[in-house]
């Protein structure tokens, strides 16, 4: 029920999405419970995710019940659910709506008859007090003109699985960093700081399966590119593919998405990296406590198609530690400043004594073809 906390939700999802087995079954499951008791937060979030992710399979008409008959699910009765869901009163924040808006968006692919009652339905969203969700159905809503037509199915396939082990937040080290995703206050995100970095920068753009990462003790790629010394830098990489519930869904089973940074910034905001299509800035704020520092990096997307299956990764120096939250987004559209974000913390052991500095790996799919884009950021504002 309501206690079922979001990480042990978060990995159903995992344990779901890389199981074919169990995509029908559960999906069937899942809907069933929800139509017979749709007031429980937990079972929502995770039934409105498998709707999303395997509605199609509700309606294929393969499944069958107790009696050995075909299951009858029309594409109507699964958006009837969600309508019901909507009307509830929303008690406790936007967290189902959000998880909803995004089921929605991936239905209008799964089922492009009902598109037009998806619309209507996303419309609600684009008024909401909430200005996440108001930004994530206004984003949707886009999708869903026809100009997306032709890879609105490609752009909102069946999110692939991650290699993250189901053992626990202290294995997390053992697993190739493009395929690492740290959550929210996860017990274990110092041991992803140990990571090497040239798994992280040099990996294969395709997140894949890899042996653990072995440090260099004197061929450093931070060391060259800052001319830092000292033991192997640490690595943080979450990517939208690393969790079930990440690309459209990403965030939604443990803490909402991040707000913007606040408008009163005591820093100005900084370049960290530009190219002709993809520009990104950091804005900067002061953390809570001592030597923390907030880096919302804004993406923007300058050309004119839309750049899917966004993967934005950073290194640091030892002495700094960085923890990556769920980007907002995995899909930056077209000619728009503010495509997607996606909150930083850094905090600094030395305490201002030594700069902030990165090394970005940023990777996207442009027209169809696989880009990997590379970068270096040390003009952050001293004494951070």
């Amino acid at each position: 029920g309501d206690m079922v906390p979001p990480d042990v939700r978060s990995m159903f999802c995992h344990i779901v999405a890389s199981t074919p087995e169990l995509h029908a079954y559960t999906v069937h499951k899942l809907y069933f419970s929800l139509t017979n008791n749709a007031a429980q937060e937990a079972l929502q979030h995770v039934g409105i995710w498998c709707v999303g992710e395997f509605g199609d399979l509700l309606c294929n008409g393969t499944a069958t019940g107790p009696d050995d008959q075909p299951i009858q699910v029309t594409p109507a009765d699964i958006l009837d659910l969600l309508q019901g869901i909507i009307k509830q009163p929303a008690t406790k924040g936007t967290k189902t709506h959000e998880l909803i808006a995004s089921c929605l968006m991936k239905l209008a692919a799964r089922f492009p008859g009902e598109l037009e009652r998806i619309r209507k339905m996303m419309r609600k969203f684009e008024t909401s007090l909430s200005a996440e969700l108001q930004q994530r159905a206004c984003e949707y809503s886009k999708l869903m003109e026809s100009d997306w037509d032709s890879c609105r199915a490609d752009v909102l396939d069946r999110m692939p699985v991650c290699d993250k082990p189901l053992g626990g937040a202290s294995d997390v080290g053992e697993v190739a960093a493009p395929s690492i995703s740290v959550s929210n206050g996860a017990a274990g995100q110092g041991d992803l700081l140990d990571l090497d970095v040239d798994a992280l920068l040099n990996s294969d753009p395709v997140p894949a399966a890899a042996p653990p990462a072995v440090p260099a003790a004197s061929n450093d790629l931070l060391d060259d590119v800052f001319g830092i010394g000292g033991p192997s830098p640490s690595a943080s990489a979450p990517t939208p593919s690393a969790a079930p519930v990440d690309d459209l869904l990403g965030g939604f089973f443990g803490d909402s998405p991040p707000a913007p940074v606040a408008a009163a910034k005591q820093y100005p905001d900084i370049v960290a990296f530009s190219c002709d299509e993809l520009r990104v800035i950091f804005a900067i704020a002061p953390g809570s406590a001592p030597g923390a520092t907030q880096v919302q990096a804004i993406f923007a997307n300058l050309g004119s198609v839309p750049l899917t299956n966004f993967v934005f990764q950073a290194a640091v120096p030892k002495y700094l530690t960085l923890a990556m939250e769920t980007a907002s987004t995995a899909v930056l559209a077209p000619r728009t400043e503010r495509a997607g974000y996606q909150v930083i913390n850094v905090t600094n052991s030395t305490n201002g004594a030594r700069p902030i500095m990165m090394k970005l790996r940023i990777q996207y799919t442009m027209n169809g073809q696989a880009v990997v884009q590379q970068g270096q950021v040390s003009n952050f504002p001293q004494g951070l």
